[in-house]
């Protein structure tokens, strides 16, 4: 009995007939095999004249700041912009007033905190250089979800400091920031939270 072509099996069949048109060599077959190229990226791969993983790198690292399709794994690579919004601001806040330079947990952190937005955005606030995460002993969890503010963080706190407003990322990790805005604690806060009444409450 025949074994149905699966679009996956489809869209390798085809790559590999095309990268044969092409006149394409490849130095590693087991790169070649590791490529699991869809349909709809043979374009690109043509025009990029993607060959090996290697060269899938550089392709991604020309491409990923408006956003590309990764040649090796077909999966939307971009450099994100995110903000240091209110809710981080207040979150920070939170954290200088209650942890005492120690470990907490998010959870105890952004307890009572109206606008929060959950630990997710405040763990960004490690990209600024702003809170220490504690090690994870604990091998069912994937973090310990505790966290300190840093000698760094105290000093955006207490207004002492701005920073750039947005941090960009790529897969997970800081890539720089945007240079072209500044924001301090309390322009951080904007509208949504009274800078005063978060130190003294």
């Amino acid at each position: 009995m025949e074994t149905a072509e699966t679009p996956y099996l489809k869209a390798q069949k085809e790559f590999y007939e095309k990268a044969k048109s092409l006149g394409l060599s490849f130095n590693d077959i087991d790169s070649l095999q590791k490529l699991a190229i869809s349909a709809n990226t043979l374009r690109e791969i043509e025009q990029a004249e993607v060959t090996t993983l290697p060269n899938a790198k550089k392709y991604l690292e020309q491409n990923y700041e408006k956003g590309c399709e990764c040649p090796a794994c077909c999966q939307m690579v971009k450099l994100y912009k995110r903000p240091l919004n209110a809710p981080m601001a207040a979150g920070l806040i939170s954290l200088y007033k209650k942890g005492n330079g120690n470990f907490m947990h998010i959870t105890d952190i952004l307890d009572g905190l109206k606008g929060s937005n959950g630990g997710g955005d405040f763990a960004k606030l490690r990209y600024w250089g702003f809170i220490e995460e504690e090690a994870n002993d604990d091998s069912a969890k994937r973090t310990s979800g505790s966290w300190k503010i840093t000698p760094r963080g105290k000093e955006f706190v207490e207004n002492k400091m701005k920073v750039p407003s947005h941090v960009h990322l790529y897969n997970g990790k800081r890539r720089g920031f945007a240079q072209e805005t500044v924001v301090s604690v309390i322009s951080a806060l904007g509208k949504h939270f009274d800078y005063a009444e978060l130190m003294n409450g």
